[in-house]
């Protein structure tokens, strides 16, 4: 994989993150808030990871369902914070955070807790600087862009992924 160079600050967990984010970040929203609905906040953060011939690393959960690498934030978590935590519980693995891709809005309902979700979520560009560092909750796959389009369980995980391969494969801007 080719690695991004972008100005970096550690972080002390020694996992690395973004020092600049964009001025105008992107900001979208997916699915509909049904009226007479009441929604739960979830503030949450996810990873792109590009792999090798337009491939994005995603995770295969326990109920069948397919995400981006992160997960929901902890009371004052940060999204930086959430990420990194996130991807280590997951992947028992670091993680470099090395570009904000944007924010989305997802409105979702989650069968396993019988409840309708208000998802805000911040995603990151990001690489693996080192192998697993143990086992993790989840394995990692490797999936083409297309095909994860087509299985995320959110449909803001296959606009991030998107935006996150096109921003790999034209690199950094000077």
């Amino acid at each position: 994989m080719r690695s991004l160079q972008y100005r970096t600050t550690m972080s002390h967990d020694h996992s690395e993150s973004i020092l600049e984010e964009p001025a105008m970040p992107t900001s979208k929203t997916f699915g509909t808030r049904l009226e007479g609905v009441a929604y739960s906040a979830r503030p949450a953060a996810y990873t792109v990871v590009g792999g090798q011939n337009g491939t994005v690393g995603a995770l295969l959960g326990p109920s069948g369902m397919i995400w981006l690498p992160g997960g929901g934030s902890l009371p004052g978590e940060s999204p930086e914070q959430t990420v990194i935590r996130e991807v280590r519980e997951e992947l028992a693995r670091k993680v470099r955070l090395v570009g904000k891709i944007g924010v989305a809005t997802q409105f979702f309902y989650a069968s396993d807790d019988a409840r309708y979700y208000e998802m805000l979520a911040v995603f990151f560009l990001a690489e693996f600087p080192d192998e697993p560092n143990g086992q993790g909750e989840h394995r990692l796959y490797w999936l083409p862009l297309a095909e994860a389009e087509r299985t995320f369980f959110h449909e803001s995980h296959a606009w991030a992924a998107r935006q996150g391969l096109d921003i790999f494969e034209k690199g950094p801007k000077a």
